[in-house]
């Protein structure tokens, strides 16, 4: 039986080191530097797992990834010419 993690992990790992290429950056180095982040984020949360309830768990990231793409929305504006 497949292991659905693995895939969905492993599955954009195929293409994105392309991408990043194409737009100028070593796709692999940064593939490395977020799978990195991911392990510390994993090992220290558990205290955070055991606050929170799963409803307060996806608010909390709801909330901080709405900040990001906000915060990237306002660091690079686009300008539409009419």
């Amino acid at each position: 039986m497949v292991n659905y993690e693995e895939a969905s992990e492993m599955g954009p790992m195929r293409w994105i080191p392309e991408v990043l290429q194409a737009a100028g950056l070593h796709g692999m180095l940064v593939l490395i530097w977020i799978s990195g982040l991911m392990i510390v984020l994993r090992l220290f949360a558990g205290p955070f797992v055991e606050r929170f309830s799963p409803t307060g768990m996806l608010l909390g990231a709801s909330d901080l990834t709405g900040l990001g793409l906000l915060m990237s929305v306002f660091s690079n504006p686009v300008h539409c010419r009419s």
